[in-house]
């Protein structure tokens, strides 16, 4: 349409919109005239006037947008649009358009039924200028946001308080076990050292008291063992311990402190010891190195006498060492012992 033609329609407009003042799509109309001619204030107060009567118009927020009004604004203009009083003689529609001239009525009827077309299939092809819809969802989002930030606070402020006092607790409870575990070793040593003391003053007196015959000299030699294995274990070298022991009983000793002293490491190392040796020779066994493999096993089978693979290793060392009457006494003694061995086919096959 021309421009003659749009100032006609906005002369037809405001007749019409004067006798229906509730007619939504002539006021959307009448302010997409007034966008296309650039009079975004006439246009804003139509637009106004459909708010009033649907505050929710996509098209009049579309339009107010398509004029690049800032969405608080269109907010606001939404509140307040229900404060605009409806009068059939507003200034907006006296204005000097009426009095233009309405010969080309018949381009103004076609005008007016192609824009109430668009206007009814929501799409105009008016090119106001650039725009973009609303994005409602962005505030949503940044109130997630905010939400969920709250609640980890609000978590962190209700929880860790708790988890920090159950730390605090376990961490003073660990520190009272360490606590009462350094008073126990600190007890053990002072009693080691007592002992210690004991036994070399007990044997400074047996030196003394004895002649120094043999069997005073195995027992001079025992206590001196005992004093060196006392030396390891206090020092936690339980293997080390168990073997400076070997060979020694406990009818070596006189006194019960030294008897309780001996019991208290063959309890607590020899075990252990045997257990360890045994690896330790299985490894060099395996290795081909049988020579210190057979100083392994001699010293976990005395530390344990009753160790099945313990016996059966050591013979088998003694054996591939060339030392046949040695490895013969042991297969014979693990053939008596364990007669229903896992080894019985290899032993038995040794002694025929």
């Amino acid at each position: 349409a021309s421009a003659n033609n749009k100032d006609l329609a906005l002369i037809q407009m405001k007749r019409v919109l004067g006798a229906n003042p509730h007619f939504l799509k002539g006021f959307l109309l009448l302010a997409l005239l007034y966008m296309d001619m650039g009079n975004y204030d006439k246009a804003k107060k139509a637009i106004k006037r459909v708010l009033r009567i649907d505050k929710n118009n996509t098209l009049a927020i579309k339009f107010l947008y398509e004029m690049e009004v800032l969405p608080e604004e269109i907010i606001e203009i939404r509140e307040k649009a229900a404060n605009i009083i409806i009068s059939e003689n507003e200034e907006e529609y006296n204005d000097d358009d009426e009095k233009k001239d309405a010969s080309n009525i018949g381009d103004l009827a076609d005008f007016v039924e192609d824009s109430l077309k668009e206007i009814n299939s929501g799409e105009t092809t008016l090119q106001i200028g650039k725009y973009k819809e609303i994005n409602f969802s962005k505030h949503t989002l940044v109130y997630v946001i905010v939400g969920i930030f709250l609640g980890v606070m609000s978590t962190w402020f209700l929880f860790m308080p708790g988890k920090i006092d159950r730390v605090k607790a376990e961490y003073k409870e660990s520190e009272m076990k360490y606590n009462d575990e350094i008073a126990k070793n600190n007890l053990t040593i002072t009693n080691l050292e007592a002992s210690i003391e004991d036994l070399t003053q007990e044997k400074a007196d047996l030196t003394e008291e004895l002649d120094k015959s043999p069997e005073d000299q195995l027992a001079s030699d025992a206590y001196e063992k005992l004093i060196t294995a006392t030396n390891y274990y206090s020092a936690d070298q339980k293997q080390d311990a168990a073997v400076a022991l070997i060979g020694v009983t406990e009818d070596a000793f006189a006194s019960q402190t030294t008897k309780d002293m001996f019991n208290t490491i063959v309890t607590n190392c020899f075990a252990e010891a045997a257990e360890s040796l045994y690896e330790s020779g299985k490894t060099l066994y395996d290795a081909g190195d049988y020579v210190q493999a057979l100083d392994a096993f001699e010293k976990s089978v005395a530390l344990d006498e009753n160790s099945e693979d313990g016996l059966y290793y050591l013979a088998m060392t003694y054996e591939l060492n060339n030392m046949h009457d040695e490895a013969s006494a042991y297969f014979t003694k693990l053939n008596e012992k364990y007669p229903e061995s896992d080894y019985h086919n290899s032993i038995t096959q040794y002694l025929q």
